[in-house]
């Protein structure tokens, strides 16, 4: 196919060329190809700095231990490798579906990971010290951060990332617990507001020092201020992705 003469320079910078990637073939400017080449790069790095990271705090190599047996791997983390691996098995099987590249995998699945492993190893400790479940501890927790100790039920969902029937257990539980009560909504008849009690207060007080203590030593103290600035910036663009938000 011949070029049409006198074409703009910066669109000429920007050609058109086949790209091989893996079993894909495309057609795409080269400029763009290259940005999102680095974007993956950098992505998977940190992601995967974000695993290794956690990895060895919390499964320190034996030598370092005298010898000992480090914790077991986290059950959570080793289903969702083992579900995306499976997954990708399938998915290789049908050629009309892209595959991850090893960078977009490695983003993916150190995220997921990493959450699953920090998300247990984080309840295990509430669990131990308190007898508190740390879904459990995320709802006081909001409940006390609010105006007037008080959240409607959908923004305490939205909140804590659970479902409206999810949540709905949950409370439920809290309540017989008498942790929290649920106070009547002027503004909506058909709503209410979930609300900490003095024991729910008092709860939340003896736990948070624990659950701080692990989120810092797990996870805040492995990354720089511009790292967890990065972090707190990307998490922002994924729930965006998602829809995600709080109801109206």
């Amino acid at each position: 196919m011949h070029r049409a003469a006198g074409r703009d320079p910066e669109q000429a910078a920007l050609r058109v060329e086949d790209v091989e990637h893996r079993e894909e073939i495309g057609l795409v400017g080269a400029a763009a190809v290259h940005e999102h080449e680095r974007a993956l790069r950098l992505a998977g790095r940190f992601a995967d700095d974000v695993y290794q990271r956690f990895e060895a705090h919390i499964h320190p190599d034996p030598a370092m231990l005298g010898g000992q047996t480090s914790v077991r791997r986290n059950s959570l983390s080793t289903q969702s490798e083992r579900t995306i691996l499976e997954g990708m098995a399938i998915i290789g099987q049908t050629p009309d579906l892209r595959l991850l590249a090893p960078a977009e995998l490695r983003a993916w699945r150190g995220m997921l990971r990493a959450h699953a492993a920090m998300a247990k190893a984080l309840d295990a400790q509430l669990e131990a010290a308190h007898g508190l479940q740390l879904s459990s501890y995320e709802v006081l927790m909001y409940l006390a951060d609010a105006e007037d100790e008080r959240m409607r039920m959908c923004d305490l969902a939205s909140s804590i990332l659970l479902s409206r029937s999810g949540l709905t257990r949950l409370v439920d539980r809290l309540q017989r617990e008498g942790l929290l009560e649920r106070v009547a909504c002027n503004d909506d008849a058909r709503g209410a507001f979930a609300k900490l009690t003095p024991a729910g207060r008092e709860k939340l007080r003896a736990a948070r020092a624990t659950h701080l203590a692990g989120v810092r030593a797990m996870f805040l103290d492995l990354f720089s201020p511009e790292e967890l600035e990065m972090l707190g910036d990307a998490w922002d663009r994924v729930l965006h992705a998602t829809g995600w938000g709080c109801c109206t």
